[in-house]
């Protein structure tokens, strides 16, 4: 279980006697990237939709913003940064016309068609939902899940770090890259939240005050100019949740 893995990671620092600091080598997009390749291909690939889909959320909150070039730059990142690991499962999938539908909405952005490119970002938030339905019903109950918002956590940890630079805000992209990734992890322990209460109803309730605590470090009003929360602090709360998540798998 990816889970698993992650807090076997965080053990094997902690037998080795590094320092809290050298755990941030756990937090950054190669060791992402090197757990979800460990991983099972279907909570990977479910990963990486999920990742997707906060991008284009991401993109259409910034245009309805009026920050277009942002707006763009969230639009391309799932090609980007995302197709090229996610491609070979969707083939295994037999997802079709993914590529297809990220082309149309980048075009319409870059034509500056706003409203087909709305049209063409939906479209593939429509497919991404298809596609993450299709697969999720391989998995076996609400467990498998928890690993996926596990990892959106974490990966969201790794956004924000790179959003700021010199503990000044450097990089909006990055930072609401993060702060969708925390809203979909929500998204989905919000789902499995029933069954979990009823499992331990102390373990989900510190998962909750520890969630909402890493949110704080994106706020509603507007984007910090400085950093709200130390990385370390937000690793200690992603580690807090993966720990008492651990006690509700069966």
């Amino acid at each position: 279980m990816l889970r698993q893995f992650l807090m076997s990671a965080i053990a094997a620092t902690v037998i080795s006697n590094m320092t809290l600091a050298d755990t941030v080598d756990l937090y950054d997009e190669d060791a992402v990237n090197s757990i979800l390749v460990e991983s099972d291909p279907v909570i990977s690939y479910l990963v990486r939709l999920r990742m997707m889909k906060a991008h284009l959320r991401a993109s259409l909150a910034m245009l309805n913003a009026g920050n277009l070039e942002e707006a763009r730059e969230h639009v391309a990142h799932p090609r980007t940064e995302i197709f090229p690991d996610l491609e070979p499962e969707l083939k295994k999938q037999k997802v079709t016309g993914f590529s297809e539908k990220m082309y149309a909405a980048e075009q319409a952005f870059q034509a500056g068609e706003l409203d087909r490119a709305t049209e063409g970002v939906e479209t593939l938030m429509a497919a991404i939902a298809d596609a993450e339905t299709a697969a999720a019903s391989d998995l076996d109950g609400a467990d498998k899940m928890i690993d996926v918002a596990c990892m959106l956590l974490r990966s969201a940890v790794v956004e924000y770090k790179e959003a700021f630079e010199y503990n000044r805000l450097s990089n909006l992209v990055e930072y609401h890259d993060g702060s969708f990734f925390v809203q979909e992890a929500s998204a989905i322990l919000d789902t499995v939240a029933p069954e979990m209460r009823q499992r331990d109803q102390k373990a989900w309730t510190k998962i909750e005050a520890s969630l909402k605590q890493l949110q704080t470090a994106w706020p509603t009003e507007a984007p910090p100019a400085k950093r709200i929360l130390q990385v370390t602090k937000m690793q200690a709360l992603v580690s807090i949740i993966d720990l008492q998540l651990g006690k509700l798998v069966r």
